[in-house]
């Protein structure tokens, strides 16, 4: 569970449905995100929802995005694919 800012004032959300995949892989933190009905969870509640409880700031590592897709039923496509 986290809290996010929204206009509106502070909402509590369960972001786990959003988490497909979390491994460790050569010393990383791998996450896979999934969108649903256009809502996702953003890689910094994810980091800060595992690391915070410890007393850990997520800001102190290196974080990069190395892809975004469109999963349509079993075929998974970059956006520049999707026509």
């Amino acid at each position: 569970m986290i809290e996010r800012q929204l206009k509106e004032g502070k909402k509590t959300m369960d972001i786990r449905p959003f988490i497909k995949k979390l491994e460790l892989s050569d010393h990383r933190l791998v996450t896979t995100l999934i969108a649903i009905e256009g809502r996702m969870a953003k890689v910094t509640e994810v980091l800060e929802s595992l690391l915070g409880k410890q007393g850990i700031d997520h800001r102190n590592f290196y974080t990069q995005r190395t892809g975004q897709f469109i999963v349509m039923g079993d075929k998974v496509q970059e956006p520049f694919e999707v026509i």
